[in-house]
């Protein structure tokens, strides 16, 4: 959620259009948080992405799997010359909105990436494409380590690949391995779809066993 700073401090009034003004500055912010959620749904799909105004950490008492997580605040600084105002330059305010999103976006972003590197150090799920030698076997080390994931439609899920490069010359270098390579990838992805339909059917079936023993009670 997107939200202004409130100034504590008592300031002058120098025109009577208080009420006129902070509607302009709501409805930039409305912008803000639209252009914020369209980043966020690049990374994250909405119905992943969940929201609460209340309490400060995130739990899932159903899932112990689930690590507990809480609030990071996120602040986006933005100053202007008096001349700017004075001049009645209107491009301030496409400017500010360009500069919050931007950054907001780029603190989010790091974020995200932090997070993930964090579990994956903690979990020891990391794989270095110079200890394997090459970034394909790297990627083949990394199918054999990963999990596939199910979605709300019982599909398995295959894992995305985010890269800081120029993802083409690593797309050429896994194009350019031999048969047995390719092989062994698509054997692993059958293997892991299977399994990860197998938790997905066994986590089900502990929802059904829990309404069977409210039943009988």
């Amino acid at each position: 959620m997107i939200k202004k700073m409130k100034d504590t401090k008592s300031r002058p009034e120098f025109f009577g259009l208080r009420t006129e003004a902070d509607a302009l500055e709501d409805s930039i912010f409305v912008i803000i948080e639209e252009l914020q959620k369209q980043h966020v749904r690049q990374t994250l799909p909405p119905e992943n992405s969940h929201s609460y105004t209340h309490g400060q950490t995130w739990t899932s008492r159903a899932n112990p799997e689930v690590r507990e997580g809480g609030f990071q605040t996120h602040a986006v600084e933005w100053t202007n010359s008096f001349d700017e105002i004075v001049a009645n330059d209107l491009s301030l305010i496409l400017r500010f909105v360009e500069h919050v999103a931007a950054e907001l976006n780029k603190q989010f972003s790091e974020m995200i990436y932090s997070s993930i590197n964090k579990v994956c150090e903690e979990t020891g799920n990391v794989v270095s494409s110079a200890d394997a030698g090459s970034f394909a076997a790297g990627f083949l080390e990394m199918m054999r380590k990963i999990e596939f994931g199910v979605d709300r439609q019982g599909r398995v899920t295959l894992p995305e690949v985010h890269t800081g490069a120029d993802p083409s010359k690593f797309i050429a270098e896994l194009e350019a391995q031999p048969p047995e390579y390719h092989e062994e990838i698509e054997r692993l992805k059958d293997e892991k779809s299977k399994a990860a339909l197998e938790r997905e059917a066994l986590r089900k079936l502990k929802f059904k066993t829990r309404a069977a023993l409210c039943s009988v009670r």
